[in-house]
């Protein structure tokens, strides 16, 4: 893939929601975002996301709804 090669990986489209759940029950207690932006010329495949604990939540939907890990294909930047 991108192999010997430093690409330029910075938080961008990929807005997932993972909830944390802490020792102290809680609803919703620990949400994170993440946004993937690639600056490489060559797209980048995200597979197999795990987590020790939490679950996948997908963004603007139901937060009670929980969904399976994403595999992401994030294009290549194209310059402007």
């Amino acid at each position: 893939m991108l192999k010997g090669r430093r690409t330029n990986l910075m938080i961008a489209v990929i807005m997932l929601l993972v909830v944390v759940t802490p020792s102290v029950e809680s609803a919703y207690a620990q949400w994170i975002q993440a946004k993937i932006i690639n600056r490489s010329p060559n797209a980048v495949v995200i597979k197999n996301g795990q987590l020790k604990w939490g679950k996948w939540y997908d963004n603007g939907g139901n937060k009670d709804q929980v969904v399976q890990a994403p595999n992401v294909t994030v294009n290549a930047h194209s310059a402007k």
